[in-house]
């Protein structure tokens, strides 16, 4: 795989040709909605609380990325405020870039860490999706954010939590056979969360949990195994092989994920892989 197009993947770094042809980066997002079911969650807690709001609700999320939860919303809901926050330059950078051709206004744009955020006003709903378990003081984010948000504000935080693996040799074949090699190459994981210990630290910030709900049970694991699989497959390959490998996936394989997605998506489960919960400043 040609080694720009390997960085974008691994380590966010967007190639120039994003700049050139802004449409690449909603094609991201589309590619994301397609094979992370996960998004449909988070997408669908954040427009059910949106809505009811009035119209000058002010939003952040908080480790945007590259803003699949942030652009979409903003231009759903144009006299919203809303307020993008990475610690990764590429992304902000890029999402400013877009913001720019596409001119959308409402939006600002910060580089930063959660628990050194300084922001004017204080946030109506704040989306913290996939980024708690890279963070070793929880506590001190939820302080940061209880700090910022409205009385009455509404929490959405994604995060994986009861790390499990359901295919033999999982972790073998990542490791072996492709290095280890992902966008989480470097970075301290902590996969070991649970509700109760989030439920405790989320309380003692003046948060109090409304909603929860598990995802990522047998149907939703065996989906993410066989995806990340075949993306480290594609990625390690020569490049000719990495588009034959992508157009087999998505002709063949995916279908069958996409069957796996939607019965984890629309099961009830007591425990799974990920964890979505919606809190209340009280």
């Amino acid at each position: 795989m040609p080694r720009q197009l390997a960085n974008w993947i691994n380590h966010h770094e967007f190639p120039a040709i994003y700049h050139r042809f802004p449409a690449l980066l909603s094609m991201q997002w589309l590619t994301n909605r397609v094979l992370y079911h996960r998004s449909w969650l988070i997408r669908s807690a954040v427009k059910k609380i949106l809505s009811q709001f009035p119209d000058n609700f002010s939003y952040l999320d908080a480790g945007c990325g590259a803003g699949d939860f942030l652009v979409p919303f903003a231009r759903k809901y144009p006299s919203g405020r809303f307020t993008g926050l990475d610690k990764a330059p590429s992304n902000i950078g890029m999402i400013e870039h877009y913001c720019y051709r596409k001119r959308i206004g409402n939006i600002k744009l910060i580089v930063g860490d959660i628990r050194e955020m300084e922001t004017d006003g204080r946030f109506s709903a704040v989306l913290c999706a996939s980024v708690l378990h890279y963070l070793s003081d929880r506590p001190a984010v939820f302080r940061k954010l209880s700090e910022k948000m409205s009385p009455g504000g509404h929490l959405i935080i994604y995060v994986p939590v009861n790390y499990h693996r359901l295919i033999p040799g999982y972790e073998w074949l990542r490791e072996k056979l492709f290095g280890n090699e992902d966008y989480e190459e470097g970075k301290t994981v902590d996969m070991s969360l649970s509700i109760s210990q989030l439920s405790d630290e989320l309380d003692a910030s003046g948060f109090s949990i409304r909603t929860k709900q598990y995802l990522y049970g047998a149907a939703g694991q065996l989906d993410y195994e066989i995806t990340s699989l075949a993306l480290l497959v594609i990625k390690k390959t020569p490049w000719f092989f990495s588009i034959a490998g992508t157009l087999v996936y998505f002709l063949v394989i995916h279908p069958f994920m996409l069957v796996l997605m939607a019965v984890d998506y629309f099961g009830r489960y007591k425990k799974g892989n990920g964890l979505l919960i919606t809190a209340v400043k009280t």
